[in-house]
């Protein structure tokens, strides 16, 4: 049931992506951080700002990420 919650939030988060014209969404994975993440997309963490304020509403506290938690990358 657990799987299954978690396929169905993440097929939410893909369409939510596309509806508000983010680049893809990101699964956190252990280790990772919001810099990280940005030198992934982007070439250059010091734009993680604009992670996270693409997902303020999952990511209130930068420095708390979960792994796991999906992220929509602008």
């Amino acid at each position: 049931a657990l799987w299954d919650a978690s396929q169905e939030l993440r097929r939410w988060q893909l369409r939510a992506a596309l509806l508000s014209g983010a680049r893809s969404v990101y699964r956190v994975g252990p280790g990772d951080s919001l810099d990280l993440i940005a030198s992934r997309f982007y070439g250059d963490g010091r734009r993680w700002l604009e992670i996270q304020e693409a997902n303020r509403l999952v990511v209130p506290d930068p420095s708390q990420l979960i792994p796991g938690m999906t992220l929509l990358i602008p």
